[in-house]
């Protein structure tokens, strides 16, 4: 039996477990508001954590990184600060462990604040698969969670592991390694590609061949291309730059017959015969032609085609979706293409529908809901209405980040918010955009650059400090 005291503790327990994870189940994600960051439910506007940070991050194993004046702390689901640290970068946990820097030296902490591994690396990425790249005299290795190098920092350069292996360069010469360090395909050939599908490309005497996992040959050094396998074949060519697509015996399945060979998706492959692309299946059977000058890469489902100096879109069938008619054009981005006609360019929608009028001078694509427009040689920013929300009037204009936009206007540069709102003065010769809730800025030709907070106050960091002319500046 259970005492009162026991169903006490068990219910404490309960709602401390209930808690201690983003609520209710619910994700947690970051926003911003005049400048500031909090945290919300996911797909919802209820606010957890009032925006009060400099930046913040996606929350990572049960912690996120947010910034005040430079300075990385992580905090709970609840908003609870778990610690602050004191390194000039922090980045996000993986695995359990988060790389530090501080005067250009690199290690790694743990999730309790405690530096595991020490700042002494030149360069480190994040763990992946228990091991991380680090380097140091310009060298690159692995270690694994408690420091062990246990790949010698002897490459000049290491791809990420890939079936198992990685590419491994010394001087010009590249091979294979294993986890452990052990070379699998000398250190030897003029250059590999990343494994595919369990084949890796290497290219010796000017020929590309192939290798299985072992290390053993699986296609004889003997073309002028072959590309990653996708589909279980790869597109190859032996001479005159005429592709085919062989299988990983290097056996010629499609004959080379075509001047352009695409990787295969879902059973099918784009290729360009003579004059005419064409989806084509496995077995090089031909499931659709298509009569165009020249087709782009496909964006969100959607490709640009060219004919006789006009262009249209294409679905992923090959279908024509928006007819040939448009002068010029930029590629999908958050469901919305420019598109220019008569020198003036606006924005569709996947149906070919208007959204914004062709009315512009000049548009750049949409991300995160806005979009650069240009009129008269002046830049603002419009969103997803076509309504101008900063106004135009900006010579030149960088896309947000962090919140904050720079701008030049006058030969000087400053920082809007999304409204339109000056938040930093434009008193600048040259500003860079905000990273961690800060920003490198120089004020005047002939200073030295410091760093700004979202205030516009001048924060000591990467021990560049600020002189009483700097302040000055920011008076």
């Amino acid at each position: 039996m259970f005492s009162n005291n026991n169903y006490l503790k068990i219910a404490t327990l309960l709602i401390v477990v209930i808690f201690s994870k983003p609520i209710f189940g619910q994700k947690l994600i970051p926003f911003s508001e005049n400048g500031l960051y909090g945290f919300k439910k996911n797909n919802s506007d209820f606010v957890v954590i009032k925006p009060k940070y400099d930046m913040a991050f996606e929350y990572r194993e049960g912690l996120a990184k947010v910034l005040n004046n430079g300075k990385s702390s992580f905090i709970d689901s609840l908003g609870k600060l778990a610690f602050t640290l004191d390194y000039d970068y922090v980045s996000s946990f993986s695995e359990g462990m988060a790389r530090v820097e501080k005067l250009h030296k690199w290690g790694f902490i743990d999730k309790t604040g405690k530096e595991i591994i020490p700042l002494k690396y030149d360069g480190a990425h994040s763990f992946s698969d228990g091991i991380a790249m680090v380097e140091k005299n310009r060298k690159n290795g692995f270690i694994d969670k408690k420091g062990i190098l246990i790949i010698p920092t002897v490459y000049d350069e290491i791809s990420y592991f890939s079936d198992g292996l990685a590419a491994a360069r010394q001087g010009t010469k590249w091979g294979y390694i294993n986890h452990r360090g052990k070379v699998i395909v000398p250190i030897q050939y003029e250059d590999v590609d990343a494994f595919s599908e369990g084949i890796g490309i290497i290219k010796s005497n000017k020929r590309y061949g192939g290798v299985g996992t072992d290390g053993r040959t699986a296609i004889p050094y003997y073309y002028e291309h072959i590309k990653p396998f996708s589909n279980e074949l790869a597109s190859f060519s032996s001479s005159d730059s005429i592709y085919g697509y062989m299988n990983k015996n290097g056996t010629i399945i499609i004959p080379m017959t075509y001047k352009e060979a695409h990787p295969f998706i879902n059973g099918k492959a784009l290729v360009k015969k003579e004059n005419i692309y064409q989806y084509i299946d496995t077995k090089g059977q031909t499931l659709v032609e298509m009569p165009f000058d020249k087709i782009d890469n496909f964006s969100e489902g959607m490709a640009k085609v060219e004919k006789d100096l006009k262009i249209g879109y294409i679905d992923t069938s090959g279908k024509i979706v928006i007819p040939i008619s448009y002068t010029s054009s930029h590629s999908y981005s958050e469901g919305l293409a420019a598109v220019e006609k008569n020198g003036k360019w606006g924005f569709i929608d996947k149906k070919g529908k208007t959204i914004i009028p062709l009315s512009f001078d000049g548009v750049s694509y949409f991300s995160e809901g806005i979009a650069m427009v240009q009129l008269k040689e002046k830049w603002g920013f419009i969103n997803k209405e076509g309504k101008i929300i900063v106004p135009l009037e900006y010579d030149i204009l960088y896309y947000p980040s962090e919140g904050l936009a720079g701008a030049r206007k006058n030969g000087k540069y400053g920082f809007l918010n999304l409204k339109g709102q000056v938040i930093i003065p434009l008193n600048y010769y040259s500003v860079d955009s905000f990273l961690e809730g800060l920003a490198r800025v120089i004020p005047s030709r002939d200073d030295n650059y410091f760093y700004i907070n979202k205030k516009g106050e001048c924060v000591v960091y990467k021990n560049i400090s600020c002189t009483s002319d700097t302040n000055a500046n920011l008076k």
